[in-house]
């Protein structure tokens, strides 16, 4: 036995862990007295120490060879410690797994091992993403500490997915060979293996069973605090536009657009893992938005469906959130053009129905949008010229031309309803909002000015496409629509009479054809009675009455228009709800009465209702505490007991708020103007609780 340290004769003797040290140290003094014992003992001792002294050997070896690639080295083994198969093995047996590692650096999408092949290695993920895909389908993702392929090359089977890096990857490598011999040095890990193969199958039959409830849509896994797992499908990542989606907020990622929405969600989706709530998943899942859309990154509004699956692990708690999505853009854009197409029927039979009346309502777009340019034409002069220090400047004395576009506006909202122009009613009620604001504050902004312009050229649009329903009729058709029409029989007569040179009956024959029908001023209420009704949670019904009188054209022309607004008036302020009716005894069912007459060279046109009535001492009370009036005008009403004519003055309503129906205190106002141009007058009669009567009396 030598003399000379131990420490001399092995390399990087420092470097050794203590332990290892005082081992060797050891078993060089037993080996000094060996020699005093019986020879087979010494021969089992020498054989045993022979063993521990290899065996610690080989470590110095290695330990030697760590220190000279000390970083990776020490790199392999604490990924070993991260992988759940190696957690329970000490430095040395780790450090054994780890000399057999080879090291590589691959870019992205390099594939490491191919779904159906055999794997030749086993792959550690040092650092990057790989993604795993089944069937060219993203179905997880895996990051460093991950361990792919091993069980395949346990079991000599091909692979069930390709893996294939996402980011640029650092890989460490075992042979599939090398492997086989490292675990049959370790037979404590055959066990563990087994449990986890075990408890894997088990993992995936369950999570197989949660994928084929969603399997068309796409799919992501949320756990509980809201964020995006490494399990996403490639489909999900269509649909959101990213591949970056691991670790993100789903609620930000999805409702991005929608403050409301996220914040919603943020109150909702923690009571999914609540255990102290009644609720089950199913019912708090209901809560969650079902539908969203969002811009895509590809410049297009896409539209989701969402579906909402449990995720529970084996003690059957509730650890994560599956999240379907389904791409419903194209199902929502063919349904919204098959809508358009629809109502596009819908109008041009109301344009059949009524051609004189659609030709007057774009008539009266025609004026409104002229009248519309000139007062922002007016209101932008203002602004260019105010000198002062305010954003807000005062209005100077605009008053008559803005309640004329008030007017205006008004009755083409309600012409716009009765002919289903709903876009151009939309974009109408946008600017009465505009104009009101200025009318009523008597001050004008830049920004009102703007929006005002802005709204103004959308208008314009839909009035384009309004002029378009007339164009897509055939020439023929159109003419027969806007013309006047001769039946066979009155054809012949007129004819007849040209071949006599009978001109009063030429003339007579001539003027009749030239008039309408009055009851085509009231032809499409029926329908807008039936719209309104539903939409206020009221029954009514239409009736008609009296003679078929014929005016003429210029008359009808002007008067159609603005007798929307008493027909509104009616449906909204006079009609009550049926439990309303049904509590003062009334029938359900609330009625409009319109009556037609001629009576002495005079058109008297009636418009009741069997509602509420008028009060007259809530008119009057109103009217005075209303700074839009001049009180003088008030007052002279009420003391000649003619309180009824401050309904139809300019900015009078009783409407408690302004809605696209009423409150604007412009649409009896457009009907007295329009009355008072055609020489006529108004006469209004009402019983409190009984009801209405509007009578307009015209002359022919």
């Amino acid at each position: 036995m030598s003399d000379k340290p131990i420490s001399r004769n092995i390399p990087h003797w420092n470097y050794l862990p203590q332990s290892v040290q005082q081992s060797l140290e050891n078993l060089m003094e037993f080996g000094s007295h060996l020699e005093n014992l019986d020879d087979d003992v010494q021969e089992a001792l020498f054989r045993i120490t022979g063993r521990c002294g290899e065996l610690l050997g080989k470590f110095a070896h290695l330990n030697g060879h760590r220190h000279h690639v000390t970083d990776t080295l020490d790199d392999r083994v604490a990924l070993l410690k991260k992988v759940r198969l190696f957690q329970d093995l000490n430095d040395f047996d780790l450090i054994m797994v780890a000399d057999q590692m080879e090291e590589v650096t691959l870019p992205p999408q390099t594939d490491l091992l191919t779904q159906h092949q055999q794997p030749d290695a086993v792959i550690f993920i040092g650092g990057g993403k790989v993604a795993i895909l089944v069937n060219d389908e993203l179905v997880a993702h895996r990051g460093a500490g991950d361990c792919i392929g091993e069980m395949s090359c346990l079991r000599s089977e091909p692979v069930s997915a390709t893996v294939q890096t996402v980011t640029e990857c650092q890989i460490f490598r075992i042979l599939k060979d090398n492997f086989l011999a490292t675990m049959n040095k370790f037979p404590q890990l055959w066990r563990k293996l087994f449990l986890e193969l075990t408890e894997r199958f088990a993992t995936l039959n369950e999570r197989t069973s949660e994928i084929l409830q969603h399997s068309p849509q796409g799919l992501l896994k949320i756990t509980k605090t809201g964020l995006i797992s490494n399990e996403y499908s490639s489909q999900s990542v269509a649909y959101l536009g990213t591949q970056e989606l691991e670790g993100k907020s789903f609620a930000e990622t999805v409702f991005a657009d929608s403050q409301p929405k996220i914040e919603g969600w943020d109150k909702i989706f923690p009571l999914l893992f609540e255990e102290n709530i009644s609720l089950g998943f199913e019912e708090v899942a209901e809560l969650l938005p079902k539908e969203t859309a969002f811009l895509h990154p590809d410049g297009n509004t896409r539209h989701y469906l969402m579906s909402y699956y449990p995720c529970y692990n084996p003690q059957k708690e509730l650890v994560a959130i599956d999240i379907g999505i389904e791409d419903v853009t194209e199902e929502r854009e063919m349904a919204k053009k098959k809508a358009a197409l629809e109502l596009e029927r819908e109008i041009l039979k109301k344009i059949y129905d009524d051609p004189e009346s659609y030709l007057n309502t774009l008539e009266l777009a025609r004026d409104t949008s002229t009248h519309l340019m000139q007062l922002a034409e007016v209101l932008d002069e203002m602004l260019t010229s105010y000198t002062g220090q305010f954003d807000r400047i005062p209005l100077q004395h605009e008053d008559e031309q803005i309640l004329e576009t008030m007017r205006q506006l008004h009755t083409l909202k309600g012409m716009s309803g009765i002919f289903l122009l709903d876009d151009l009613k939309y974009v109408v009620h946008r600017i009465e909002e505009y104009v009101r604001g200025i009318q009523n504050h008597r001050t004008i902004t830049p920004y009102q000015v703007q929006h005002i312009r802005e709204k103004h050229a959308e208008m314009n649009d839909q009035i384009s496409y309004a002029h378009s329903l007339l164009e897509s009729m055939s020439t023929e058709l159109r003419r027969r629509l806007t013309g006047i029409v001769f039946s066979l029989e009155e054809f012949r007569a007129f004819k007849a009479s040209v071949v006599q040179k009978n001109w009063n009956a030429v003339q007579v024959m001539l003027n009749k054809l030239e008039k309408v029908s009055a009851r085509k001023l009231v032809q499409q209420w029926k329908q807008e009675v039936s719209l309104l009704g539903d939409r206020l949670e009221k029954q009514i019904r239409l009736r008609m009455d009296g003679d078929n009188v014929y005016l003429p054209r210029a008359m009808y022309e002007r008067l159609a228009p603005p007798l929307v607004h008493i027909l509104r008036n009616c449906v909204d302020h006079g009609i009550e709800p049926p439990a309303e009716r049904m509590e003062l005894g009334k029938t359900e069912y609330g009625t409009i009465t319109v009556n037609m007459k001629r009576l002495e060279g005079q058109f008297i046109l009636e418009i009741a209702d069997d509602g509420k009535g008028l009060d007259f001492e809530k008119i009057a009370e109103k009217a005075q505490e209303n700074p839009n009036l001049v009180p003088s005008e008030v007052q002279t009403r009420i003391t000649q007991n003619r309180v009824w004519e401050i309904l139809f003055l300019p900015g009078f309503s009783t409407a408690r708020e302004v809605t696209d129906l009423s409150g604007r205190g412009v649409g009896l106002d457009a009907v007295q103007t329009a009355i008072t141009e055609l020489g006529g007058h108004i006469e209004v009669d009402s019983d409190l609780g009984l009801g209405t009567t509007f009578r307009f009396v015209l002359p022919l």
